[in-house]
C-alpha cells in the first residue's frame, strides 16, 4: 500500500503536469438526512475550474484513487538510475495531504514498454509500477471535472414551450411551439383530439410535425451533456478557436418554465 486511507481524510490533493496544475480543496456541506437529523459532508474544489460548476462524483472518484492506492509491483529499491524510468523529470506529480497531518508526493514517469497499461512511479523511496487507468487524474487537467450537463432532463409536468433553429444555409429560421390550444380540447368532452402530435412548426410554414423526428427533436434538447469540456473560459480568443464567434447554427428553446 502507497496510501491507505479514507477520501474523506483528505485535505487537499494538487497535481502537476505537462497540462498545468490545479489543487482540489476539501470543504464541508451539511444535509438533513431522511430522518430529517443534520449532518455535515465532505467534498473538494478547486479554484482553477474559474466558478465553472464540477462534477463531483468524479471528483470524488479522483481523490479517492490516490487516497487509497496500491502499487502492482516494485521494480527497483534505493535506484540511482531515475532517467530510466523517466522520473528525472517526471511527467506528472501528485502531492496529497491528510488530516492527521500526514503527507505523500508521487511522481509518475515514463508507461511500461513491457506492459503499456502500466506507469513507472516513486514515492521517493522505490521505484514501482501502477495501472495507468488508476492514477489517469495524474495526468489530467482541472477541466476534465466541469460539470459536463448542459440543460436538465425533462420533468413528467413540463413541456417544450419553443425551438427556434436559425441557420446559414436556411433564409429563415425553423420555428417549433407546443400547441396550447390541445390542452383545452382534451379537457373538453365536446371535442374529440385526433392527433398524437403536441407541437407544430410555425414557421416558415404552418403544419405539425413528424411524431416521431418532432418528439426526437423536442426531447433532444432536454438533458443535454457535453461529450467533454474544451476551455473553462467562453473568452473571444476560445471562441474563435471552436468556430463559435460566427456560428453556422443557433438553437433556442424554452421548457420547464426556463
Amino acid at each position: 500500500m502507497i496510501t491507505e486511507k479514507s477520501a474523506d481524510s483528505v485535505l487537499s490533493i494538487s497535481v502537476k503536469n505537462e497540462r498545468g496544475s490545479f489543487t482540489f480543496s476539501r470543504k464541508t456541506r451539511v444535509y438533513t438526512d431522511s430522518e430529517g437529523k443534520t449532518a455535515n459532508s465532505y467534498y473538494w474544489t478547486s479554484d482553477e475550474l474559474l466558478g465553472v460548476g464540477q462534477n463531483d462524483s468524479s471528483v470524488r472518484s479522483f481523490v479517492s484513487g490516490f487516497s487509497s492506492l496500491t502499487a502492482q509491483d516494485v521494480v527497483e529499491e534505493n535506484t540511482g538510475e531515475l532517467e530510466k524510468y523517466g522520473l528525472k523529470e517526471p511527467r506528472a506529480t501528485v502531492s496529497v495531504k491528510f488530516d492527521d497531518g500526514a503527507e505523500k508526493t508521487l511522481y509518475f514517469g515514463i508507461t511500461n514498454p513491457a506492459n503499456l497499461s502500466t506507469v513507472y512511479f516513486t514515492d521517493g523511496n522505490k521505484v514501482m509500477l501502477v495501472s495507468e487507468s488508476v492514477v489517469s487524474g495524474a495526468f489530467g487537467e482541472v477541466k476534465d471535472y466541469a460539470n459536463l450537463l448542459i440543460t436538465k432532463a425533462l420533468g413528467d409536468d413540463e413541456r417544450v414551450d419553443y425551438i427556434t433553429i436559425t441557420r446559414k444555409d436556411l433564409s429563415e429560421p425553423v420555428e417549433i411551439r407546443y400547441m396550447t390550444e390541445l390542452e383545452a380540447a382534451r379537457d373538453n368532452e365536446k371535442y374529440v383530439v385526433t392527433t398524437l402530435n403536441t407541437h407544430r412548426f410555425t414557421s416558415p410554414y404552418n403544419a405539425e410535425i413528424n411524431v416521431q423526428k418532432g418528439g426526437a427533436l423536442c426531447g433532444g434538447v432536454c438533458g443535454l451533456t457535453m461529450k467533454s469540456c474544451a476551455y473553462l473560459e467562453a473568452s473571444e480568443e476560445n471562441l474563435a478557436k471552436c468556430g463559435l464567434t460566427d456560428p453556422f447554427c443557433t438553437v433556442k428553446f424554452s421548457y420547464g418554465g426556463e
